[in-house]
């Protein structure tokens, strides 16, 4: 007969799992402090927009939104005039899309002459509060400010 040489010869369910089994297991991971692995974050760490300039802010949020009108209306009325033959439909809307497509372009190249002349500005060492030469007011531009007539103190702006 067979000898038996200890826990090799017992049987366990197939649920259950034998000490050799469970020698090979990983431990399982364990987290000391669980509360503090993620603080919340500080209403001063999420940056409140105070450092986002508020018209490239401005730029991103309506070039997404006109890069999605002009995605969706596009599809719509190619797929309008493919699959139904709705051609006066999907030409329409697709034109609609096209037309928030061109208006992307150029809100987005506006921006970017934005950007070159507040970078160009900057470098020059011109505040955005101050007034330089290059900046200058409508009133001083206009043609009545101008004139010599609008300059005398005996004219009332009326011209005779």
């Amino acid at each position: 007969m067979l000898s038996s040489e200890g826990d090799d010869d017992v049987e366990f369910a197939f649920d259950e799992a034998s000490p050799a089994e469970e020698d090979l297991a990983p431990d399982p991971p364990s987290v000391e402090n669980y509360e503090n692995r993620f603080p919340e974050p500080d209403v001063d760490d999420l940056g409140a927009g105070s450092d986002l300039d508020p018209r490239t802010h401005r730029t991103f949020i309506v070039c997404v939104l006109l890069s999605n009108v002009a995605l969706f209306c596009v599809s719509l009325g190619v797929m309008l005039v493919y699959f139904r033959g709705q051609w006066s439909i999907g030409l329409g809307v697709a034109g609609v899309g096209a037309l928030a497509g061109i208006r992307t372009v150029q809100h987005y190249r506006s921006w970017q002459q934005y950007r070159r002349e507040r970078d160009a500005r900057d470098e020059n060492g011109v505040d955005g509060n101050e007034t330089g030469p290059e900046s200058t007011s409508p009133e001083a531009t206009s043609p009545e400010a101008t004139s010599p007539e609008a300059t005398s103190p005996e004219s009332d702006g009326s011209q005779r």
